[in-house]
């Protein structure tokens, strides 16, 4: 049976709640500005936890239209610089294979699906949670920047790496950074339009009880 100061907890059996991501566990993410409560178990026996969303809503102040417009350029623009990505990454040439580009293309890669994921929760819905929002619209401005600045990396170190050591590929190689600078650009433009977006805030209809503990 669980207790008053048990809820809000992160899980509560098997200590994954302990899990941090982020600095929240994954529990507190999901679950952002629900509130929790106890309540006597259908057959009787026991108590269950149960919730209800109490706190502020989200919602992408613009017509549909101009919304649905926002969220498919900034699909495109993903892939069309994931595409310029892999189109110089994948080359053979004596820069793909230096230590600092492929350091690099690391973090970028990891920048990409970070945004993608924020991009797709972003795409789900008009409408957002405390947890949502953080995941979706959040993220993705802060994803696209983190994409686009390691993609400003990459492109410095390919073209230094061109212009010292180009080995007979200097051209290719200039080639390659240039793609790299284009697709930052793209992501940049993801972050603008992202920034750009207004939301408005409404606070949660549904009243939290005393007896219950709102997740944050």
């Amino acid at each position: 049976m669980f207790k008053k100061e048990n809820l809000g907890d992160s899980v509560r059996s098997g200590g994954f709640g302990e899990k941090k991501f982020f600095g929240r566990s994954p529990y507190h993410r999901h679950f952002a500005g629900y509130s929790e409560y106890l309540a006597p178990r259908k057959s009787g026996k026991g108590m269950r936890i149960k919730r209800i969303y109490t706190g502020d809503t989200y919602k992408l102040d613009l017509p549909k239209v101009k919304g649905a417009a926002a969220r498919i350029s900034q699909a495109v623009l993903t892939v069309a610089a994931v595409w310029l990505f892999v189109r110089s990454a994948t080359k053979y040439l004596p820069g793909n294979s230096f230590w600092a580009a492929n350091l690099a293309q690391a973090v970028t890669i990891a920048a990409f699906v970070w945004e993608l994921i924020s991009l797709i929760h972003s795409c789900r819905t008009n409408v957002y949670t405390v947890g949502a929002f953080r995941d979706g619209p959040r993220a993705l401005r802060r994803s696209s920047l983190a994409a686009a600045g390691a993609e400003g990396v990459l492109t410095l170190v390919t073209a230094l790496f061109a212009l010292l050591g180009g080995r007979g590929q200097m051209v290719p190689e200039l080639l390659g950074a240039l793609r790299y600078l284009i697709a930052g650009g793209m992501i940049l433009v993801v972050n603008f339009i992202e920034r750009s977006i207004p939301y408005t805030i409404s606070s949660g209809t549904n009243e939290k009880s005393e007896d219950s503990e709102e997740i944050w």
